[in-house]
């Protein structure tokens, strides 16, 4: 399935343009000194309708109702209801499996006042929101949008873009479904979650990624309240508008979810056009980051991401903000290196050379520099020169390499992965989906299998003894060649064949 990223509307979360029709409103006043009102409008009552948890009765409903029930069972003790059959014959009625007789059913069932036709008000729904025009996601029935906005007298001074996702309603297509409303539910499902919307387990499991440890498996289950974007006029800044709308929406979900958790992923909102645009995001993520994180917010694991869990007993909400570990940064400049270096790298890289050239092209430069200390050097996202020869799989290469320097195999980049993680991770990432400029494909249900130069690659990093059919037999006797038979003579050959499916299913 192919995806693409829809356009905002007039009336989306980027602009400072006030939906044209309110969907659902609560309010929440500010003092009246700072003249400031927040509003949050839930574009879909639809959604809200079919979504929301059902209050549940109260005790006094149900007293009422069994007290009905037996009203009507002394009834039916003292008098019979009578009918005559069509000889004009008298005929009881008998009661039905309820216990309850005739028509008395539907009166019992008329006089629940809380009894309203669920069809009617959905057909209202349905054309309150086919009226309006302002619900982009309308689509979605498992996205509900939510917008908060600060007014000070007659101007709206403040703007928050939030997206209630109720996970279980699509769950068995969850990476479908997130690719497609927008690009920051594309980016929330691409970097924490899985296929069916569980967290990844290197955010929990991963002696680096996971991070602090704070999360775990809980992010598994439970809606997901996705904060896009908050701005703030800047003749308001620090004034704690930010903290009440947000807030404000936080409350706004508790009365909408029964379970849920919050995530952002702080950043820079505005075109990035002119001079010192890195400088700027740098800037406005940070100060996104300590904002968030003094509502709450703790990062998962070493991700960009922050989430808020609505349990005051749960790890992150006893983590101090300072405990709270920052991001790798992965915009570090690029160190210079030797020719040498130089040369490794851009042999390694090459698409062109397979990994017995390559061997053979960067053997005297390797042997020359292997004692010195810049054959460790790396490029700017951390790379030695094995996770290089991981990436491009050059399994030659890769074995030279470990062969010489096997202390490379633990060498980790900035994200935190050694050689072999990386090649995992970019196999993965080939597995589940395909990104192109303008869409993004999901490739997990036509996955038929990773290529030989994935699996031997991997299979070379990780020590792993595997086979292809091609390597049964030698090429030029037509014989079982002598590694095999070496290899098979050490491990059974059932073994070695469940190595290889395994990793070549990535399994």
């Amino acid at each position: 399935m192919s995806t693409i990223k829809r356009p905002r509307s007039p009336h989306g979360s980027e602009g400072n343009t006030t939906p044209s029709k309110m969907r659902k409103m609560s309010q929440v006043e500010t003092p009246q000194r700072d003249h400031i009102q927040i509003t949050v409008e839930l574009r879909s009552t639809s959604k809200a309708a079919e979504n929301d948890p059902i209050s549940p009765k109260s005790a006094e409903y149900y007293r009422k109702l069994m007290e009905s029930f037996d009203h009507l069972q002394r009834d039916a003790g003292d008098e019979t209801e009578t009918l005559t059959d069509d000889n004009g014959d008298e005929k009881h009625d008998l009661p039905n499996a309820d216990g309850i007789y005739g028509k008395r059913e539907d009166e019992l069932l008329a006089s629940d006042t809380d009894s309203v036709d669920s069809e009617n008000e959905d057909d209202e729904c349905d054309e309150d929101d086919l009226n309006s025009e302002h619900d982009e996601f309308a689509e979605w029935k498992w996205l509900e949008h939510i917008d908060a906005f600060a007014i000070a007298g007659e101007n709206q001074v403040a703007q928050c873009d939030a997206k209630l996702i109720r996970r279980s309603r699509m769950r068995n297509d969850f990476l479908n479904e997130m690719l497609e409303p927008s690009e920051k539910t594309s980016a929330l499902v691409s970097d924490l979650f899985d296929r069916y919307g569980c967290l990844r387990q290197e955010y929990y499991q991963h002696e680096v990624k996971k991070g602090t440890g704070i999360w775990d498996r809980e992010l598994d289950e439970g809606d997901m309240l996705l904060f896009e974007s908050i701005v703030v006029g800047s003749s308001r800044h620090r004034q704690g508008i930010a903290t009440k709308v947000v807030k404000a929406v936080l409350d706004e979900t508790r009365r909408k979810s029964r379970h849920f958790f919050a995530f952002v992923q702080p950043g820079y909102v505005g075109g990035l056009y002119g001079v010192h645009v890195e400088e700027r995001v740098k800037t406005a993520t940070k100060i996104g980051k300590k904002f968030f994180q003094s509502l709450g917010f703790r990062r998962v694991g070493t991700s960009t991401w922050f989430a808020f869990a609505d349990d005051n007993s749960h790890p992150s909400r006893s983590l101090a903000t300072a405990q709270d570990i920052d991001a790798p940064d992965t915009r570090k400049p690029q160190q210079a290196m030797s020719d040498g270096m130089n040369l490794l790298m851009a042999t390694l890289s090459d698409p062109l050379i397979t990994g017995t050239q390559c061997v053979s092209e960067i053997e005297d430069t390797f042997r020359a520099m292997v004692a010195a200390s810049s054959i460790l050097s790396t490029d700017r996202k951390g790379n030695n020169i094995l996770h290089i020869a991981a990436i491009s799989r050059k399994t030659e290469a890769a074995a030279f390499i470990q062969s010489n320097l096997p202390q490379l195999a633990n060498t980790r980049n900035i994200e935190g992965y050694t050689p072999a993680e990386t090649l995992q991770n970019d196999m993965e990432m080939l597995r589940t989906t395909r990104a192109l400029p303008t869409h993004t494909y999901v490739t997990s249900d036509r996955f038929e299998g990773f290529k030989q130069s994935d699996v031997t690659c991997l299979a070379t990093l990780t020590g792993t003894d595997i086979f292809y059919p091609n390597e049964l037999t030698d090429s030029d006797t037509g014989s079982i060649s002598s590694t095999i038979k070496e290899r098979l003579s050490k491990i059974p050959g059932r073994v070695i064949i469940s190595n290889t499916l395994r990793l070549m299913y990535g399994c």
